[in-house]
């Protein structure tokens, strides 16, 4: 995950985005399908973008949302105990 947060957003001339990054913020180690649901949404849609899955720590978890901030990543869903 570090080479994906140390990415700047790809942007045209204009500087729109030309690829959405988005993820799922989580703690624990379990499963999840959040991933690959996006993902075939995002497939779906036409949309070119990717679906990263970001693990931290309750007690790091404003460094981390600093961190995607300013990596590009423009949503991410958040699980328990977040």
């Amino acid at each position: 995950a570090a080479s994906a947060l140390s990415e700047p957003p790809r942007n045209d001339v204009k500087g729109n985005i030309l690829m959405l990054k988005l993820g799922i913020l989580k703690f624990s180690k379990s499963k999840s399908l959040s991933r690959p649901m996006h993902l075939a949404a995002l497939e779906t849609l036409g949309i070119e973008g990717e679906y990263s899955i970001y693990e931290c720590s309750p007690e790091n978890l404003n460094k981390q949302f600093q961190i995607l901030k300013e990596s590009g990543v423009r949503g991410v869903n958040v699980t328990i105990p977040h």
